[in-house]
């Protein structure tokens, strides 16, 4: 079984994630959403090689969509290392800057 890391700045995506869905719309919803990054998540960690190649952020980077959002990993012996998500209307380059839109 393939497995896949949060790393701290995916932890903190999807918790902004949670906390704007949840204030949006509501906690169902964030919890939702939040089900289909994860399973998404779990499905890329089985076939790592499935995401689109983002150089521009790093050597080795993939991104893969999961509805609104966008999934950045690398691969790793085992599965992946999620990188960050974010929101795919986003402006990705600043977000990895970690500035705010």
């Amino acid at each position: 079984m393939s497995r896949y890391r949060l790393s701290k700045d995916a932890e903190s995506d999807l918790i902004e994630i949670a906390r704007y869905i949840a204030g949006n719309a509501s906690p169902e919803t964030a919890e939702r959403e939040l089900t289909h990054i994860i399973e998404t998540i779990i499905q890329i960690a089985s076939h790592p090689s499935v995401g689109r190649p983002e150089v521009r952020y790093g050597r080795g980077i993939l991104s893969f969509p999961s509805r609104k959002y966008k999934i950045y990993y690398r691969k790793r012996i085992q599965g992946i290392l999620v990188l960050h998500i974010f929101h795919a209307a986003r402006d990705q380059k600043r977000a990895w800057r970690g500035e705010t839109d």
